[in-house]
């Protein structure tokens, strides 16, 4: 019953408390009143209090809460303190997890868009090496629902770099490579079109600030065809010079 019972308060981010203490009357069978002290205790203010307080008689629930302060205590540094919070609520897959979970929370998003924890035992338990292990996972879905399609921004990404011949294919991710780098948001057209002015209008649907074009007379030169989409005009830049030349457009 016990591993219902932290499924149902699992549910305290999505349902009203008192949704989830009918839930753990009706389909975890507890008493009413223990059913709303547990609810009440993990939606309080002092959540974490109340907990210290509960598992100070338990040895396991005593090192349970020092691995967990000292986990903020390493990455609040790293992280921020303002971004890192315990959620004595919080569970996740109970048939693995042997330690500290985690979930990761953007505003504006319902649920969490990355999880995990630690999970000794379950690599060994597949076939694997018995070793310790802490991993997670992201909700790529989410990610770029939150990224959205921000009208205010005037340009989605730096620079578009077009793909005109396969033999300059290696060429060319070298040169995206170079300005993500530099911090520039660069994106390679990836489609099987070679037409140019398909690329084109990609890097203008992807609202891009350059385009980079490097044809077989560029690859002559040296230089790589820099395409300002907002204007139109072109440069032609040395290789070596590329990502000076438009890191100081970066916005």
């Amino acid at each position: 019953m016990g591993g219902g019972v932290l499924i149902t308060l699992d549910k305290l981010d999505k349902l009203s408390p008192d949704k989830v203490a009918a839930e753990l009357v009706g389909a975890r069978s507890l008493a009413p009143d223990i059913a709303e002290a547990l609810v009440g205790d993990l939606t309080a203010a002092d959540a974490v209090e109340r907990m210290q307080t509960a598992l100070k008689d338990s040895e396991a629930g005593r090192a349970g809460l020092d691995e967990i302060s000292r986990l903020l205590e390493l990455a609040s540094p790293k992280v921020g303190e303002d971004r890192l919070a315990f959620t004595p609520g919080l569970v996740r897959g109970l048939d693995y997890y042997t330690g500290v979970i985690f979930e990761v929370v953007a505003e504006g998003m319902p649920g969490s868009i990355a999880s995990g924890g630690r999970y000794d035992g379950l690599i060994s338990a597949l076939g694997g090496p018995d070793v310790p292990a802490c991993g997670g996972s992201l909700g790529v879905e989410r990610i770029i629902a939150l990224l959205g399609d921000d009208e205010g921004d005037a340009h989605r990404i730096d620079v578009a770099v077009t793909v005109i011949a396969e033999d300059t294919a290696s060429e060319v991710m070298a040169f995206a490579a170079q300005l993500r780098d530099a911090g520039l948001r660069t994106e390679i057209y990836l489609a099987a079109s070679r037409k140019l002015a398909k690329q084109l209008k990609w890097a203008a649907d992807r609202r891009a600030r350059f385009a980079l074009i490097y044809g077989a007379s560029d690859k002559e030169a040296e230089v790589i065809t820099v395409r300002d989409m907002d204007s139109g005009e072109q440069t032609r830049v040395p290789a070596s010079e590329l990502a000076a030349h438009l890191e100081g457009f970066r916005r």
